[in-house]
Parts: C-alpha cells; structure tokens; sequence
C-alpha cells in the first residue's frame, strides 16, 4: 500500500494521468459523446477550469487533490448527465402545461450535478487529508 501512495505522489506521474485523463475524455466529449448534453456542455466550457487548479496543484507538488479533482471531473459529468436526464424525464411526466414542459427541457439539471459531485470529491480529499495528517502528528508525539 505504501508503494502505490508513494507512486501516486510522484508529480511527474500524476501529471501524465491527469493530463491523459483531461485529454483522452475531452477526444471523446468532442467526438463519440458531442449530442450528450452534460459531456457536450463540460467540453465547451473547458470542464469549468478544473484543469487549471489541476494544474496549480500539481506545481506545488500536491497530487492528491489534483488527483481527486480529475476523477471528480469524470465521474459528475457522467452522474450529471444519467441523473440530469433522469430528472428531466421525471419532471417531464408531472409537467400540466406548454410552458412548463419548455421549462423543464431548457433546465437540464446536470451540470448543477457536475459541480457538486466536483466538491464532494475535494469534500473527501479534504476529510482524508486532516485524518492523515492527525495520525502522522500523534505518531511523531508518541515516538
């Protein structure tokens, strides 16, 4: 275990996965998924920037955050668009009247879905940050 946390520190390494993960998903959101609604718009707004804080955490030798941002990236642009379309189709069968129906179909609720999926995985890194950090300090105190 401590080998793969060592590996995933090394910022040369975490560069070429977030790199390769940015790149490879922006190929695929500009060519197989450009009529998905949530992937299209996260393309087009260049993922909101997260690369850039990817990026800025990267400099300063912080993988693990760089780390969860990306993967946090991927995982809410597919949750938004599945939940988001889900939500639509509900909203859709409880719909009275034309202008409620526009409404519902021009709101699509997934990037509101990309965003907070985006913090609950800087939420986690975060949580996960403070425990180790408490544990490594009560080990430097009892040795």
């Amino acid at each position: 275990m401590t080998k793969i946390l060592r590996k995933m520190n090394d910022r040369r390494a975490a560069f070429f996965v977030c790199a390769a993960v940015y790149l490879v998903f922006g190929f695929v959101s500009r060519t197989a998924l450009k009529d998905v609604y949530t992937v299209e718009w996260a393309a087009h707004n260049l993922y909101g920037y997260t690369w850039v804080t990817v990026l800025a955490f990267l400099i300063f030798d912080n993988p693990l955050p760089a780390y969860f941002i990306t993967f946090g990236n991927v995982v809410g642009t597919v949750v938004g668009e599945f939940l988001g379309n889900f939500i639509v189709k509900q909203n859709l069968s409880h719909a009275a009247g034309n202008g409620e129906i526009y409404f519902i179909t021009n709101n699509h609720p997934g990037q509101l879905i990309w965003g907070v999926t985006i913090f609950i995985f800087i939420a986690v890194d975060v949580a996960i940050s403070i425990t180790f950090s408490t544990r490594k300090k009560r080990a430097l105190k009892s040795s």
